[in-house]
């Protein structure tokens, strides 16, 4: 194990109101200690893993690094692609550090897809959320994806059987897949001794969607994760190694109870040649190229529960020409074999607006500020001493607050 290292824990999913409704013992001796526990505001749009997790890696804006969300719309084909490391047009904060001569590790758990069964789940080339840390992880010389074992085969058996039963799935699932996570960070922290280690926990996110974000589920899920951040704490402090840490969420979640069928409703105006959703708090509409984009407009905001339709101008073949936005509470995810209790993908606070914990040996942070996922990739690079990556746009949390 080397004298120090640099922790990026991303908390899937992880809203404001889970966290203020848990529990969390870990966090709260960290702030104690003089972490920062600030707002971090999500600036890709949608508010969809595998753009925050570009945004994080980059500290570039979504423009940018263009990873515009989980999916997109291929016009010449007529599929959905799903984004991956190969879309990714920035440089990464773990190809700056292995250019250094540091070692980084990227972990995570492969989404499997299984918190309802929708289109999503069957898009060519969707992994779940193995392609959300493949991206955060491009240039590290560790990818782990922990989707083999054999407790991750047992929860799909499990979660699967539930969906065909049409009955609510066992957080408990959830708990699990975030455990084995929990050991494999252990591990490779032991094996690979790395300066930087990313992992992103996706338990919070699935009971989230499943139960609502302040649920007894989600609270136990958000528990589970503080006791998981303690385990590794206390095992890098028994190796003696120094650590410092940052805590966050790549999306917020917003509780929903009206659902909106904006694909049925979208595909029958006349002009749309397809609509998709993204976090079921967002869709991305493509015009035939004869369309009347007024009309359209005019005829998605008459859809009940859509609050806002926002034109795009920028590489339309892949983000399409209109983002569209539902009201507080509404969604656009109906026709589910399982039905969501919370969404993302809008601009909405809930969903835009998550937790950062901050924690550096020796360091009380006594200013408040707001950060910006932006801000992420350079304040790592800070930490680990390397240039930030070269298209990043933040500014570095680490130096102005010592």
């Amino acid at each position: 194990m080397g004298e120090e290292v640099v922790l990026l824990l991303i908390v899937d999913g992880m809203s404001y109101s889970t966290l203020e409704a848990s529990n969390t013992p870990m966090m709260d001796y960290l702030h104690r200690k003089g972490a920062m526990l600030t707002n971090c505001v999500v600036e890709a749009i949608p508010t969809i893993s595998r753009s925050a997790h570009a945004t994080i890696a980059t500290g570039a804006p979504v423009e940018v690094h263009g990873i515009y969300g989980n999916k997109y719309y291929e016009r010449k084909n007529g599929k959905l692609i799903g984004f991956g490391p190969k879309h990714l047009r920035a440089e990464t904060i773990a190809e700056v550090a292995e250019r250094e001569g540091l070692n980084v590790s990227v972990l995570g758990n492969k989404g499997l897809g299984l918190s309802d069964i929708t289109q999503e789940m069957h898009t060519p080339g969707d992994e779940g959320g193995a392609k959300a840390i493949r991206i955060l992880g491009k240039g590290a010389s560790v990818i782990r994806v922990s989707d083999n074992t054999e407790v991750l085969e047992e929860a799909r058996k499990q979660i699967l059987e539930k969906i065909r039963k049409r009955e609510p799935i066992s957080h408990k699932q959830y708990v699990e897949l975030d455990n084995v996570l929990a050991e494999l960070v252990v591990e490779t922290l032991d094996t690979e001794q790395p300066d930087l280690l990313m992992a992103t926990f996706f338990g919070v996110d699935k009971a989230s969607h499943g139960y609502g974000p302040t649920s007894r589920e989600a609270i136990f899920t958000m528990e589970n994760f503080d006791r998981i951040l303690r385990r590794i704490l206390l095992h890098l402090e028994e190796k003696r190694t120094k650590v410092s840490v940052i805590v966050t969420a790549d999306h917020g979640n917003t509780e929903v109870n009206n659902y909106i069928d904006i694909v049925s409703l979208g595909r029958e105006i006349d002009g749309v040649e397809e609509i998709i959703t993204e976090g079921r708090r967002s869709a991305r509409v493509y015009l035939e190229d004869d369309a009347d984009r007024e009309f359209v407009k005019d005829e998605l905001l008459r859809i009940r529960g859509v609050r806002d339709v926002v034109d795009v101008y920028w590489d339309s073949e892949k983000v399409g020409d209109l983002m569209v936005f539902p009201g507080y509470s509404s969604t656009f995810g109906v026709g589910l074999i399982t039905t969501r209790r919370s969404c993302h993908g809008s601009p909405a606070p809930s969903d835009s607006v998550v937790p950062l914990l901050y924690y550096v040996p020796g360091m009380k942070f006594e200013k408040y500020v707001i950060v910006r996922q932006v801000d992420i990739s350079p304040t790592i690079s800070s930490m680990i001493g390397v240039s930030p990556p070269k298209d990043s746009v933040g500014r570095s949390l680490f130096s102005p607050f010592r």
